[in-house]
């Protein structure tokens, strides 16, 4: 059974323990591949050659919406880089009673450990409200990050990775939209909106 068919309160806390040995794990192994066969995420790239040209087509508005956005490339180049799954949303988690099968490794790659949980926490799959986020980023910030404190963490890590990881997402959208129902996305694209602008709120005040 896929973790998106499930209530939220009762698996994504035994998803957060999940991803932390996932990404344990993958950390320890990490020192034993090969030289070059994990890529690191090019945050720098996606801002400029793809998120801008899908936003819009006229070239000088291309370039102003890259540069309104390299601080936060900036600041995430400032993350030490992990091996992290890189896809890690609901309908990548299989349940089966009471273990957890994480699937489709093929994007696996080095960049903040951030983004598994965003990934698994801001998903169009499996919405869940203000308060049950709350509860959840403070396990997560417990989980991953108790050396720093809660708002620190939230601030120079989560955050800036939240409003890149959703930024990336709208761009995803507009570049699918032909596969797309319009409803689902205008939906969509209105809901990774949302998102990559009450990070970046946080993150200007």
């Amino acid at each position: 059974e896929i973790l998106e068919h499930q209530s939220p309160s009762s698996v994504l806390e035994n998803a957060l323990d999940v991803l932390h040995r996932f990404q344990t794990t993958a950390t320890l192994e990490q020192q034993r591949l090969p030289s070059g066969l994990l890529s690191e995420r090019n945050y720098f790239s996606f801002l400029v050659e793809k998120f801008a040209k899908r936003v819009t087509s006229d070239t000088e508005k291309q370039q102003h919406v890259a540069d309104r956005f390299l601080f936060l490339a900036d600041l995430l180049q400032k993350h030490r880089r992990m091996a992290i799954h890189g896809d890690f949303h609901p309908s990548n988690i299989y349940c089966a009673d009471t273990s957890m099968t994480i699937l489709d490794p093929e994007h696996m790659t080095l960049a903040s450990t951030e983004f598994d949980l965003v990934d698994l926490l801001e998903s169009h799959l499996y919405p869940v409200d203000q308060q049950l986020m709350r509860h959840l980023l403070h396990r997560a910030h417990t989980r991953f990050a108790s050396g720093t404190s809660y708002e620190a963490w939230l601030l120079s890590c989560y955050s800036p990775v939240a409003a890149y990881r959703n930024l990336h997402r709208m761009g995803a959208v507009i570049a699918s939209s032909d596969s797309l129902h319009p409803d689902a996305l205008r939906q969509r694209k209105n809901l990774y909106r949302q998102q990559a602008i009450a990070s970046l709120v946080t993150l200007r005040t």
